[in-house]
């Protein structure tokens, strides 16, 4: 499933999803980012997992009898949960880019205020090129730093779990 996933360009699948729903509130655009983004992520889960499992201690821990609960509780969870948590930061940020980018072309949130719907309430009035600056720059900085935020706890994140 992850692989036909995979195939499809997910911003096109969004696009395609939010544009055919009548109603685009937060709670169903963000069940179309979370559908559309889920297969990458759960690839490198996986991945991960069966790294670990292939491991000499995962072997050392079953021939000594310990059960698959408390392997994977004692064994596998610790390593694998600073992983989840990089890329709950990523995910986070690439849905809030998603759903930026969504609504600015017209088929994202319209019920609920946004970042992406004030950039795109600016860009339909062309504000900028009537001068009204202030409709723009404070969102895109916000998102920016966002952005910046959470991929710098991602990356911290990765780093301390390289180190180890």
């Amino acid at each position: 499933a992850s692989e036909i996933m995979l195939l499809i360009p997910s911003i096109l699948l969004m696009m395609l999803l939010a544009a055919y729903l009548p109603e685009r509130s937060l709670w169903i655009v963000g069940v179309v980012i979370g559908v559309t983004s889920w297969a990458g992520w759960c690839r490198g889960f996986r991945s991960r997992t069966l790294s670990i499992l292939s491991s000499d201690f995962i072997s050392m821990a079953t021939l000594s009898g310990a059960s698959k609960v408390s392997i994977i509780l004692r064994d596998i969870v610790p390593i694998i949960i600073p992983y989840i948590l990089a890329a709950f930061a990523m995910l986070f940020s690439n849905s809030i880019m998603a759903e930026v980018g969504l609504t600015l072309i017209g088929v994202g949130m319209t019920k609920d205020v946004t970042l992406g719907l004030m950039l795109y309430i600016a860009q339909l009035y062309a504000n900028i090129s009537q001068g009204i600056w202030w409709t723009v720059i404070p969102p895109a900085i916000i998102i920016t730093m966002i952005f910046l935020s959470l991929y710098s706890i991602a990356t911290s994140i990765d780093e301390l779990v390289r180190s180890w």
